[in-house]
């Protein structure tokens, strides 16, 4: 039976259920006057579909109870078909039926044959078959834990010589997840020795996807991956590489950040629009008028932007200054979750820093005199913490 578009059940948070179940609705009312013993294996993983709602307590709001009753119990039928269904596949027919799959429904393939135990009919020549055909992804078959038990040597030879195996692993052992991941399995007989051959073989290949090669820098060893700082190295390379090759591309773009001190400047600090950025220029005429290094100090962090109202430290990453882009893109665990936003503070902020120090020059003053001021004067005099001290590096460190 062959439709335009079938249902699917994405996940209990999604949107789409509502819609998805009016879909789900309307075949288990038509179920009875279909010829559901003609139903392909497309068909009995629509019928899994509906399964998996009611198995997620997901009902369409204008359902009654009894509704509501008949679909579970219609849901509990499908679930006898479907086994049956599995039970009769013919191996010699196995790799087709896999090829004939709804996109959207090759994943569930491998959680129906789990859940019948329909992988134990099948033999290792058959299977390697299966992993060699380009309509099936092994990421869907490394989801599923008693298949990967039970074909162990098969997948790790597999892996040993599949070109995207060094990212399944770094998915899984490295990067960050979202609370919907689904963890992937790997052969207990791939060895850390293994796992280290094919990430230096992904490494060496000709055009490796630099997020990546950025993970394997960023890892830290656990029990499942433990990176030699050998391969580190090597990897580290190949990221330098990459970046320079895109840096040097017609798809980079610049970005410019400027500070500078200006006399004539009636406003303390203004902002000057440049092309592909804008500099921060301070008036030197306002900082002239002051002669005391605390209030230079405090002037300078007041108008910098370093510090909030409340004292607290604002070169920070926010979530709040994150693209979509930046927050779905491939993230290590213990990653510090930068942005372009945060990239451009933090080069201000040097270059502000560095202008500074250049006019504190022409008064025969530094940012560490001005800080040591500060806590002499703010600290123990003010505040009256007794004796406080904090060595600063001088021209001479």
């Amino acid at each position: 039976m062959e439709k335009e578009r079938r249902i699917c059940f994405y996940h209990n948070y999604d949107l789409a259920w509502t819609s998805e179940l009016k879909k789900a609705n309307n075949l288990i009312q038509e179920f009875d006057n279909l010829e559901y013993k003609k139903f392909n294996t497309n068909d009995y993983i629509e019928l899994f579909q509906i399964k998996l709602f009611f198995d997620n307590d997901l009902s369409h709001p204008e359902w009654d109870e009894i509704t509501i009753r008949k679909h579970k119990d219609a849901a509990i039928f499908f679930w006898r078909q479907i086994k049956e269904h599995w039970r009769q596949i013919e191996l010699q027919d196995l790799t087709q039926t896999i090829e004939n799959l709804y996109f959207e429904y090759k994943k569930y393939f491998w959680i129906i044959t789990e859940m019948t135990e329909f992988y134990m009919k099948i033999d290792s020549e058959n299977f390697l078959t299966i992993l060699q055909n380009k309509s099936v992804s092994i990421r869907h078959i490394l989801k599923r834990k008693k298949i990967v038990k039970h074909f162990d040597i098969t997948i790790k030879n597999t892996l040993l010589n599949l070109d995207n195996s060094a990212e399944l692993l770094l998915t899984q052992y490295v990067q960050k997840h979202d609370s919907r991941y689904e963890p992937l399995y790997f052969p207990s007989n791939l060895s850390n020795i293994d796992k280290e051959i094919i990430l230096i073989k992904y490494i060496d290949s000709e055009s490796p996807n630099l997020n990546y090669i950025q993970l394997i820098n960023k890892s830290t060893d656990s029990n499942e991956l433990r990176i030699s700082d050998k391969t580190k190295f090597k990897a580290n390379k190949k990221e330098e590489k990459i970046t320079s090759e895109i840096l040097n591309s017609n798809n980079a773009q610049t970005i410019r950040v400027g500070s500078g001190f200006a006399v004539d400047k009636k406003q303390p600090v203004t902002f000057e629009k440049e092309k592909n950025g804008y500099s921060k220029i301070y008036s030197v005429d306002h900082f002239d008028k002051l002669t005391k290094p605390t209030e230079i100090f405090k002037f300078f962090i007041s108008l910098s932007g370093f510090i909030d109202e409340l004292g607290n430290i604002n070169l920070v990453s926010k979530e709040n200054d994150l693209s979509i882009f930046e927050k779905i893109c491939v993230k290590s665990k213990t990653e510090y979750l930068v942005g372009s936003m945060f990239f451009r503070k933090f080069q201000s902020s040097v270059i502000e820093l560095i202008t500074f120090s250049k006019y504190l020059e022409s008064r025969d003053l530094t940012i560490e005199k001005l800080i040591n001021a500060f806590i002499d004067t703010r600290l123990n005099n003010e505040l009256e913490l007794e004796n406080l001290k904090i060595y600063l590096p001088d021209n001479k460190s």
